[in-house]
């Protein structure tokens, strides 16, 4: 299987919305018949869900969805995977002062402005600075061209709207390739 686009979604705690992209994510590219053109992992900025299986609740929201889910551990993101993934698909702007805070000058921060732009260009190019190689950070709904960010259900206790905000940032990810 030859892997071409390397995503990493992200979240806080990697228990509820990066762990939903995952599946939601890999259902669409399995419905699509893509799924051998990506390698798709999750992970938390924080440390505190470490080993814990998806929230239940956000876990019913995808099965009430119809979506097939991911088997998952909550993992908290590290400074290598700047080098495994070429984009870290962060929820909200917490999530990209945490990527930022532990990967530091190892990632670049994609402006909204030009997420799509870069995507559509070529995904899978890596970039690199100073001899050495970069993901690249961004939003998830900075695909949309808004730049908003994903309601993290964990306070609100509306799963329903995350996963439809969710939804609409991997559709307008994934429109890009066509």
């Amino acid at each position: 299987m030859i892997v071409h686009i390397r995503l990493l979604f992200v979240c806080h705690g990697n228990i509820c919305r990066s762990t939903m992209a995952q599946s939601i994510f890999t259902q669409m590219v399995k419905q699509r018949k893509i799924e051998e053109r990506f390698l798709v992992n999750s992970a938390a900025t924080s440390t505190e869900e470490i080993g814990n299986g998806m929230y239940p609740k956000a876990r019913e929201c995808l099965i009430r969805n119809h979506v097939e889910i991911v088997v998952h551990r909550a993992v908290q993101i590290r400074a290598e995977d700047a080098q495994k993934y070429d984009w870290i698909i962060c929820m909200d702007n917490e999530n990209m002062h945490g990527v930022h805070s532990i990967l530091g000058d190892r990632a670049v921060y994609v402006t909204p402005q030009d997420v799509r732009r870069i995507f559509q260009e070529d995904p899978a190019s890596p970039y690199s600075s100073n001899g050495m190689i970069k993901a690249r950070v961004c939003k998830l709904l900075d695909f949309t061209g808004y730049g908003a960010e994903i309601s993290d259900p964990w306070y609100s206790g509306n799963f329903e709207r995350t996963f439809a905000e969710i939804s609409s940032g991997l559709e307008a990810l994934l429109s890009l390739l066509d």
